[in-house]
């Protein structure tokens, strides 16, 4: 460390690093009265690279020196911790005493240079702490002055504790926040932001009732704390209480109506409960706030799918994913929609691939993609996707049956219609068999007619893609009506069972002014 060696010269036995924190902590367990002081120079790499080593060698040695001159005034040891950090314990010494310290301390810095320290202060005894703990108490009230800019002196208390649960809840160490935010609510039982954060460390723990306790706390001690307020609705909802939930979030943005995570979370709740119109209500005030936000034109989207208005879907998912391209949610539905109203299939496509690279494991995204796969007639990437999305446990059997009978059916159509190759023919396939519009579509896209016994399968072959030319109507005792809805849909032709039926046929087509296209049943036997 820099100035080591000329402190050293100066004061040969001083402790430092691990051995000025051992000494401190043997001088604590021998006394029942003390303070420990963290003092702390400000700016010190700003100072290092303005100064140099031997600038800041001098004002270590000043610091150094002042912190010795009151060795003798309170039966002081003191040592350096770390490069910018001296500890000093304190004999018989009160927080009052301490603070005038500390004060002594500044002023006599201040006077031997432009320079300035922080000093964090910590006393025994403080319930409900034992002596062991007190050097840490005193960095963490060193790191509570950090809050409050350069030249600043902090005794130790429930908010040194909450700011160091915030940096292990940042580092992870939930338990660990936990832990000090527990001592920081013995210390201050009436500290409302204590409270919410021990609230919001078990809500991460999934201790849903213990933080709901902890918010309720929070919000007796301060009616309008909207965090707390908010942070009960999340935890209500995580719960499923959506009841309670929905009245904390109205609570919260009563309370601030600019939050747009607020609004967020109430439109996503009225979402749930299924009242779209409040739901857009309230995500089209946080979009207003907040209009970066890809998150909240997803649950726009949402709202409008579940209203079957299908373009402000698509527009508002475009913009999600405009917003954010990695929200895989996003991708998926907005790939789904354009398959739903077949337009820009290779584009819903490569938005479904998209999204399962983000999230491979969602069952229903390879679900999405094995339907896109299907409409544009890829079955064996269909059925792949269909079986994954089934392993991830999206049940789609049906799904896998339905497409491995397609390849069958595919590759029979294949062998037929080779074998027939060589002469002028349509194979048609017999509706009734099964009337699946997926299994009646892929035939269509492969060149297949269609036989149907029935006007209702004639409508069934138009909407799943058969070429009217290709269509046959051979149903037995075809009703007028049923002949005059056929001949106006211009279809190949009418199938007929008997001269009976011929002449009913006749007699509608002139009636409608048109020439029937007529095929003959012939019975071989």
């Amino acid at each position: 460390m820099v100035g080591t060696e000329k402190l050293k010269e100066r004061f040969p036995d001083l402790p430092i690093g691990q051995s000025c924190r051992e000494s401190v902590k043997r001088v604590a367990d021998e006394n029942e009265q003390f303070a420990v002081l963290a003092i702390k120079i400000d700016d010190f790499e700003r100072l290092l690279e303005l100064h140099g080593e031997n600038g800041i060698t001098n004002l270590i040695l000043d610091i150094a020196t002042t912190i010795h001159s009151l060795s003798n005034e309170t039966h002081t040891i003191w040592g350096r911790l770390n490069r910018d950090v001296f500890v000093s314990l304190h004999r018989s010494t009160d927080e009052e005493h301490a603070l005038e310290l500390a004060k002594k301390v500044q002023s006599m810095i201040s006077e031997s240079g432009p320079y300035t320290v922080s000093i964090g202060i910590a006393v025994y005894p403080f319930w409900p702490f034992e002596k062991t703990a007190v050097f840490a108490n005193a960095e963490k009230a060193l790191d509570h002055a950090a809050f409050f800019g350069p030249n600043t002196i902090t005794p130790f208390d429930a908010v040194s504790l909450n700011i160091s649960a915030d940096k292990l809840y940042q580092y992870g160490d939930i338990d660990g926040a936990i832990q000090e935010l527990e001592k920081a609510r013995k210390v201050d039982p009436k500290n409302a932001n204590v409270n919410n954060s021990l609230g919001v460390c078990y809500g991460v723990k999934g201790k849903f009732l213990q933080a709901i306790e902890c918010f309720k706390t929070a919000i007796e001690l301060d009616p309008e704390d909207v965090m707390a307020i908010y942070n009960a609705g999340l935890a209500y909802r995580r719960l499923d209480n959506r009841e309670k939930a929905l009245r904390y979030f109205i609570r919260a943005f009563e309370l601030d109506p600019k939050n747009p995570d607020i609004s967020y979370q109430t439109g996503e709740l009225y979402q749930e409960k299924g009242d779209e119109e409040k739901a857009l209500e309230f995500l089209n005030k946080a979009l207003a706030i907040a209009p970066q936000n890809g998150k909240i034109f997803r649950s726009i989207g949402d709202c409008y799918l579940l209203k079957q208005m299908i373009p402000e879907a698509i527009d508002a998912y475009k913009n999600a994913v405009k917003k954010d391209p990695t929200d895989a949610q996003s991708l998926s539905t907005l790939g789904h929609l354009y398959g739903l109203i077949n337009e820009n299939l290779e584009i819903a496509i490569r938005f479904c691939v998209e999204s399962i690279s983000i999230e491979p494991g969602n069952g229903l995204y390879h679900y999405r993609l094995a339907k896109l796969y299907q409409k544009r007639g890829e079955l064996e990437g269909a059925l792949k996707e269909f079986q994954e999305a089934n392993r991830l446990g999206f049940e789609c059997e049906e799904k896998i049956k339905q497409t491995e009978e397609m390849i069958i059916r595919e590759n029979r159509y294949t062998t037929l219609k080779d074998a027939f190759s060589g002469k002028k023919s349509i194979i048609n396939y017999a509706v009734k068999a099964n009337s699946n519009l997926s299994v009646v579509a892929h035939l269509a896209k492969l060149g297949a007619g269609a036989d149907c016994v029935s006007i209702g399968e004639v409508n069934r072959a138009l909407t799943a893609g058969v070429d009217k030319y290709k269509i046959i109507f051979s149903g037995v005792g075809k009703r007028d009506d049923e002949i005059r809805e056929a001949l106006g849909k211009d279809i190949l032709l009418l199938n007929l069972e008997s001269e009976a039926e011929m002449k009913r046929v006749e007699m509608v087509a002139r009636k409608l002014g048109r020439e029937a296209r007529i095929s003959i049943r012939v019975n071989p036997n």
